[in-house]
């Protein structure tokens, strides 16, 4: 069901409030794929499914075929019977509607991509699985780096930024990269993670971007290089509050080892052992 802290954003306006930024708007519905307001149980079951990488992947065709997807177009990444499945499931939620034998599309105007759907589940794992508020699609007024946040939380009294990246790997280059520090630097959050929605390896290409950005602003600066060191498996961090991590093997898992290794990096220690 849905929970109160999504209703809840006090804590964040609070926060932002008080390093002096203006909200402009937050949680906006525009753009935004979801079941009917009011039907709980089809938004909390369309939340479960959106959590598995193999329905995000689906519903990510369905929206570039927006106009008219055949069941051909959209077993990329799932057999066909998985495909009908999701395809019962959508027309149940009242998402899409079927105009042919085999085609379908969207009832709702105006979605184009899957990044807002995407933010909107960020937002929705913080709430329900880590029982901290969180909003999505926020924009604010004169606070520079173009305003523009994907998600926002408050953790245990830190302010936690995510940028949620719906795109392939491929399509993130050095200047969103960029952005992202530029907005840590206009926010001045306590932890931000960089959450992209690719089981591919993170040290390839998106490690190694940071690297050169972080080389890239030292050079500028007297201040030492912070180092990108990895966490485990394909999660990076950056002083204990900047994480570099993928949906592998899943959203939950990954961005909850994020918030443990933050939060404890910042807890009481006895010697000076490294937290693991």
């Amino acid at each position: 069901m849905a929970h109160a802290l999504e209703k809840d954003s006090s804590a964040i306006t609070q926060a932002l409030a008080r390093r002096g930024f203006k909200i402009l708007f937050l949680n906006s519905s525009k753009g935004l794929l979801l079941p009917a307001i009011g039907d709980e149980r089809a938004v909390d079951d369309y939340y479960q499914y959106l959590k598995k990488y193999s329905f995000r992947l689906f519903l990510r065709d369905v929206i570039r075929f927006k106009d008219g997807a055949r069941l051909s177009d959209l077993v990329r990444y799932c057999s066909a019977a998985t495909a009908r499945r999701y395809l019962k499931l959508l027309v149940q939620w009242s998402l899409i509607e079927q105009t042919g034998r085999q085609t379908y599309r969207i009832m709702q105007q105006g979605i184009r991509s899957f990044g807002d759907i995407f933010e909107w589940l960020v937002a929705q794992v913080l709430i329900r699985e880590f029982h901290c508020p969180a909003v999505w699609g926020i924009r604010m007024k004169d606070i520079g780096a173009g305003g523009d946040y994907d998600v926002l939380s408050i953790v245990e009294g830190a302010l936690l930024y995510v940028e949620a990246k719906s795109s392939p790997p491929k399509h993130v280059d050095q200047r969103e990269i960029a952005a992202f520090f530029d907005r840590i630097e206009a926010l001045r959050p306590q932890c931000s993670i960089f959450l992209e929605d690719t089981h591919l390896r993170m040290k390839d290409k998106i490690a190694e971007l940071f690297k050169e950005e972080l080389c890239r602003r030292a050079s500028n600066s007297r201040a030492p290089l912070p180092a990108v060191e990895r966490l485990t498996g394909d999660t990076y961090h950056i002083s204990d509050s900047i994480f570099i991590i993928n949906s592998k093997p899943d959203i939950v898992a990954t961005l909850g080892l994020c918030i443990s290794h933050f939060l404890r990096s910042r807890g009481i220690r006895l010697c000076s052992s490294a937290i693991k």
